[in-house]
């Protein structure tokens, strides 16, 4: 079996009142995922971790935790992106022409719309 070494350590703290899971560049100790203690009793009730997994010297069995921690946390900070670009794009103000163009078709609710109606000023008569 070929080993992967790991350039990175677990430091997992689970019986104590506040509870974390954190993940640590192996030689300048920097800080990689940080898991709170609710978000690590949720991962626990929800199966997404064992206990017995964190407690395992293993490395193949550590080099799996560390891999599905790092994916939940780069999954959290995805779906946390989505929803502040989502935010940003239904406040933002209109800039484009085809900003406005969706504007006014959302506000007046047409089932068709002409561009020329929307828009005279923009077209030219042939």
């Amino acid at each position: 079996m070929k080993y992967l070494t790991m350039n990175i350590y677990i430091n997992a703290w689970l019986d104590c009142s506040n509870p974390y899971i954190s993940i640590h560049n192996k030689y300048d100790d920097d800080l990689l995922v940080h898991f709170n203690s609710e978000r690590v009793n949720q991962l626990i009730d929800d199966g997404e971790i064992f206990i017995e997994d964190l407690k395992s010297s293993d490395p193949d069995i550590q080099m799996e935790v560390a891999t599905n921690l790092i994916a939940l946390k780069s999954g959290e900070r995805i779906k946390q992106q989505i929803h502040d670009l989502s935010t940003v794009l239904k406040t933002r103000e209109p800039t484009t022409l085809v900003d406005k163009v969706i504007n006014e078709v959302k506000v007046s609710r047409k089932s068709s719309i002409q561009l020329a109606d929307l828009f005279p000023q923009y077209l030219q008569s042939v």
